[in-house]
């Protein structure tokens, strides 16, 4: 139904994609259908505004977006249309690789982390631009560390966890917008 309403030519080949939270269908090898579940709406409306921003900038190796909107059944269903772009998944071929191809993706990572850190808040649409709302995100996720570390860390490294946020104080910024 989504690749008709938005002709985008006959299906002659789906098949489903990487398992995650939402609906992934490669569609002849040339889109991306991804269907999200209508309480993750945050997460359709952050994921779009990054197709948005990041699209802007060329050394970017990222899918383009084709299309979006919103499937109504008893609940609306959004959804996205994006390029497929070939490839296996890093988790996959990670231990494989050479030391020089690792090197050759982390500096890849860490100049589309630089790009992303310069993009001004004004321009993410999809996030909160009051500060209250960030110290309530900051406070939340200080207050479930334990919890969603726990099965990661030796107990030695929880045990440390607390000195290093009391160091993230300065990022609990006064209530102004930002």
């Amino acid at each position: 139904h989504i690749i008709q309403l938005h002709d985008l030519g006959p299906i002659k080949t789906m098949r489903a994609g990487y398992p995650g939270s939402n609906a992934v269908f490669i569609i002849n090898e040339t889109y991306v259908v991804k269907i999200i579940a209508p309480f993750f709406r945050q997460d359709f409306d952050r994921e779009i505004d990054m197709y948005r921003i990041l699209g802007r900038h060329p050394d970017l190796t990222i899918p383009s977006l084709v299309a979006s909107g919103t499937v109504e059944a008893v609940m609306d269903w959004p959804y996205m249309i994006v390029t497929y772009l070939p490839g296996e998944r890093l988790g996959d071929v990670w231990m494989d690789m050479s030391f020089d191809n690792r090197l050759d993706i982390v500096a890849h990572c860490a100049c589309w982390t630089r790009l992303i850190h310069e993009t001004p808040l004004a321009d993410i649409t999809s996030l909160s631009q009051d500060r209250r709302d960030w110290t309530l995100f900051l406070q939340t996720q200080i207050a479930g560390y334990q919890g969603h570390h726990r099965s990661m860390l030796s107990e030695s490294l929880l045990a440390q966890i607390p000195d290093y946020l009391a160091d993230a104080e300065p990022l609990f910024p006064d209530t102004a917008p930002l």
